[in-house]
């Protein structure tokens, strides 16, 4: 179980999380970031929910309004 679904429990109210990931970084082996298994068990529980932070994690405003589209979308 992770850390983040262990806090939610011991918190014992109703207070949910969300998470944005930088979608590129699924499944990378640096340890760093969540793996989809991790986000399989947290979104199961029904504590944690999801959303992207982008692909790359690059700086948007110094970005085309057509490359900001793709970031934030695939």
């Amino acid at each position: 179980m992770t850390i983040t679904v262990l806090y939610l429990k011991q918190l014992k109210t109703d207070i949910k999380a969300t998470i944005n990931l930088i979608t590129s970084k699924i499944d990378c082996k640096d340890s760093y970031y969540i793996n989809l298994d991790q986000i399989e068990e947290m979104k199961r529980t029904g504590l944690v929910s999801f959303g992207s932070h982008t692909v790359h994690h690059l700086e948007l405003n110094r970005m085309s309004y057509d490359y900001q589209f793709r970031e934030i979308t695939i």
